[in-house]
């Protein structure tokens, strides 16, 4: 099977054959794919990557720079006096601007089946395709804008602290990410799928034990009360490694899911836990419509205000709050509880003495299954590290996917529980999200729509070429006005047919039925009743291929 490098720019699946003449870097499996892409897609990036012309935003100047021009501090004084304000990213990091180009040529070369001479060629006269959100205000997605925020605030820290060697380290990889999402957004113009690539590229580098490191040194000289940098940015940074495990939901149909999935994410579920001989239930809210409403607050955030002044971490925070506090304990009833509430006692907290504790579900899901090759702490160990940050008997706040923020008194029953409960239980609501995600990418992974690029269960192939599939009528007579002029040659060319989707159905049925053996082998909780084991085996367990009414080509 060819690498993610070797794969055309359009189909994404068949080997690269040959490069666009005019940019040198798109590459393609055939001329259709060639001819499908332009129309779709190259046909506009084309001329900036060849260097024939130049996107206004795409390089910095003072000039035409909305950060410059809103800039309210000069950084090279924050060593000595630390400030609130905000300043222009690209003014203070120039070499990290000339850094992220290296990066981002050097991934689209990888796609390119030359000598490094004759790529060299093409990197020297190219330009960038889009637009910095920093300098114009318009980022390709909300993935960019989020990811060129965190870039902002390292900047900021950077500066701040330039003893503190792995912000620097945090800053390559985050220019990594975004090169990479740049990249990726060259191949698709479909959000859903291009934010979906990304995160599945910053899941295999993302690093929560670096962020506990530093977090021994900086959080030790900001506090979380009022602005402070290093916690916004903590902060920020574990909604990019939630995003990486949550929003894929969103590229599933969930409609073609058979009934157990589709009850797990619409519906509220129940999680019981009991601590020091009390039972406490948990109602979880309807998993979809978080992640829904995860997706819009991402795009909706804002860092600074209008003075270009960071905003009070609180108020950064407190923007991923559910619009709905749906948590009870002890009784049926489901009152709505504010932001403030403990989620188990619910008890109010004063918001002055909450104190925001870094909770990577990522990172206990890697410590939990073994995902990661790197040295680490056992899940044990993990646990007691995030716990290490909490001050005594003072109430913390975290975020839980599933639950969004939630916060815990810490005292009396409450007190001393985040290692044997609190962190057991809110990873199995996690895990009853991310072990769908899994059971479906694995079982729809051929069934993905061309047009909206949903992995869905109703995906049909065209009739007359065979190598392009739909979800659904309105998909495919979308996509018809490109198609008609494209399906002929495809049905000639002949080298992208689709097996039938009943039969794509069942080898997708066939690897997540696999999978799941394997995951259940690999579970490293230590728990003997694990619950997280068990609610796989009822996902899994009466696992049927959902038949549907929809042929398998429609004309």
């Amino acid at each position: 099977m060819p690498t993610e490098h070797d794969t055309c720019w359009n189909c994404m699946d068949e080997q690269q054959k040959f490069r666009c003449k005019g940019c040198g870097f798109a590459v393609y499996c055939s001329q259709v794919c060639q001819k499908e892409h332009w129309k779709a897609l190259h046909g506009t990036h084309c001329k900036y990557l060849s260097g024939e012309k130049k996107l206004a935003g795409s390089d910095h100047s003072s000039d035409n720079c909305v950060s410059c021009k809103k800039t309210s501090v000069d950084y090279k004084q924050l060593h000595k006096k630390d400030s609130p304000g905000m300043a222009c990213y690209f003014k203070y990091f120039e070499s990290e601007h000339n850094l992220f180009k290296k990066e981002f040529v050097k991934l689209l070369r990888n796609n390119m089946n030359s000598s490094k001479t004759t790529s060299e060629k093409y990197e020297g006269s190219s330009n960038f395709p889009f637009e910095f959100g920093e300098i114009t205000g318009n980022y390709i997605d909300y993935l960019d804008k989020l990811i060129s925020f965190l870039q902002s605030l390292l900047c900021h820290l950077l500066y701040r602290y330039p003893k503190v060697q792995k912000l620097g380290e945090l800053s390559r990889m985050l220019i990594s990410f975004r090169a990479y999402h740049w990249a990726a957004s060259l191949k698709s113009g479909v959000t859903s799928e291009r934010v979906t690539m990304t995160l599945s590229f910053v899941s295999f580098f993302f690093s929560a034990d670096w962020i506990l490191e530093l977090h021994e040194i900086l959080g030790k000289l900001e506090l979380q009360n009022g602005v402070t940098a290093w916690n916004t940015f903590m902060f920020l940074y574990e909604i990019l490694g939630v995003s990486s495990m949550i929003l894929p939901l969103l590229n599933i149909d969930i409609n073609t899911c058979d009934e157990e999935s589709i009850q797990r994410v619409s519906q509220y579920q129940l999680f019981t836990r009991t601590i020091k001989n009390e039972e406490y239930k948990v109602f979880v809210n309807p998993q979809l419509l978080q992640v829904m409403e995860f997706r819009e607050q991402i795009h909706t955030l804002e860092i600074t205000d209008a003075e270009f002044n960071l905003k009070p971490f609180c108020e950064i925070y407190e923007h991923f709050a559910s619009s709905e506090c749906n948590m009870k304990a002890k009784s049926q009833d489901m009152p709505k509880l504010h932001l403030y509430s403990c989620e188990l006692c619910l008890t109010d907290v004063d918001p002055e003495k909450c104190q925001y504790v870094f909770n990577s579900m990522w990172f206990f899901d890697s410590a939990l299954t073994g995902g990661m090759n790197r040295d680490k702490m056992t899940w044990e160990e993990q646990r007691k590290a995030c716990a290490s940050q909490f001050d005594e008997e003072r109430a913390y706040i975290t975020f839980s996917i599933g639950s969004g923020l939630r916060v815990i008194c810490n005292k009396g029953d409450c007190k001393d529980i985040f290692v044997d409960h609190v962190a057991v239980y809110r990873i199995q609501i996690f895990h009853s999200i991310t072990s769908m995600l899994s059971k479906y990418k694995l079982q729809f992974k051929d069934l993905k729509c061309w047009t909206c690029k949903l992995l869905s269960g109703n995906s049909h192939r065209c009739s007359t070429c065979k190598s392009r599939l739909y979800c659904s009528k309105e998909c495919q007579n979308k996509d018809w006005n490109l198609h008609k002029s494209l399906c002929d040659d495809l049905k000639e060319d002949g080298k992208q047919i689709k097996i039938d989707s009943h039969e794509q159905k069942a080898r997708g049925g066939d690897r997540a039925l696999e999978t799941f053996a394997a995951t259940l082998k690999g579970c490293k909780c230590g728990e003997k009743d694990c619950a997280m084991v068990h609610d796989m085996r009822r996902l899994y367990g009466k696992m049927q291929i959902q038949e549907t009414k929809v042929e398998d080509e429609v004309d």
